[in-house]
């Protein structure tokens, strides 16, 4: 049985691996002017941060919840 700092742990780093892979992703839409996107599991934090990177690259973030993650696109 998992403790519950211990499953928030780990949770926490899934949720920075995820927002991790968001910035390239949308680097990519930025650079090529095309639109990306990129898959990640449901964890808190996960939305905001995409919508955070994509005001800060002039981007406009699109987030779709499904039952098991979050597809977020990114467009110029």
């Amino acid at each position: 049985m998992m403790s519950t700092s211990t499953r928030t742990t780990t949770e926490l780093q899934q949720a920075a691996a995820a927002m991790a892979m968001l910035r390239p992703v949308a680097e990519v839409a930025r650079n090529l002017g095309t639109r990306t996107e990129v898959e990640l599991p449901r964890l808190p934090g996960v939305v905001d941060w995409a919508r955070t990177v994509a005001d800060a690259l002039g981007l406009t973030a699109t987030v779709e919840m499904c039952a098991d993650g979050v597809c977020v696109r990114f467009s110029p």
